[in-house]
This record gives structure tokens, sequence and C-alpha cells, in this order.
């Protein structure tokens, strides 16, 4: 799956299938830097607390809930 493919699904809570076949639930994001382009997986659930702790400027928050993600595993997107 291209970083194309993946941008139109950011934000939106989804089915993933990734290479070796597991399925996850949940959202994937962007989050650029100076250097690279970061991306992030959670629980649909977990997404809204992040959301909420970026509003508040809460970082201890964000560092327990976001997950680096590396696209490449992943094969396939489903909207839900």
């Amino acid at each position: 799956m291209s970083i194309c493919e993946l941008s139109l699904l950011y934000d939106t809570p989804c089915k993933f299938k990734l290479k070796g076949g597991k399925e996850i639930y949940g959202v994937v994001w962007e989050a650029p830097t100076k250097k690279e382009r970061e991306f992030y997986f959670a629980s649909s659930g977990a997404y809204q607390r992040i959301k909420k702790a970026e509003c508040e400027n809460n970082s201890d928050t964000l560092k327990q809930l976001k997950m680096k993600v590396d696209i490449n595993d992943f094969v396939t997107a489903q909207p839900l």
C-alpha cells in the first residue's frame, strides 16, 4: 500500500491488513517532522484521547498512546 493510497484514509477508523496476514483496527495518521515523515497508529478510542491530549498539551498521554509504525507493513485498508 502506497503513502498516497494510505493518505486518503488518514484520521479515519479502518480495518488494516498487515504483512503476515494480521488484521488490526484503528486509525493511522502522519506527523511530519523536520527530518522525515512519521506515521502513527492507535485504536479508535486511543486516537480520540490523543486528540484531546493534543488540545490540552498533555505530552505524557501522547507518549503513552501513540505508536510509531512503518507504513510498508500495511497491505490493505478498509474504512469502517
